[in-house]
């Protein structure tokens, strides 16, 4: 979790997996991965590679966070059936 709430994934979508925030959807964000860096800043990866940036109500386009440490991975979920 970070300031904004709890993070998790939801159900699978363009990209990766749609981010859930507290339980809803992020802004209809979709990721692979999820890293909190630079100072508790949530930033999505998708499965190409593409990095966006949460601002507190949507997505911006960023740079990988993890080259400056320090960062913690989450990473996708299993999914059950």
């Amino acid at each position: 979790s970070t300031a904004d709430g709890v993070w998790g994934f939801g159900a699978a979508a363009a990209g990766g997996f749609s981010v859930l925030l507290n339980g809803q959807s992020a802004a209809g964000g979709s990721a692979a991965s999820l890293e909190v860096a630079q100072n508790g800043h949530v930033f999505a990866d998708t499965a190409a590679g593409n990095w966006s940036e949460w601002n507190g109500s949507g997505w911006g386009a960023s740079a990988d966070p993890t080259i400056t440490p320090p960062h913690v991975a989450i990473n996708t979920p299993y999914l059950h059936v």
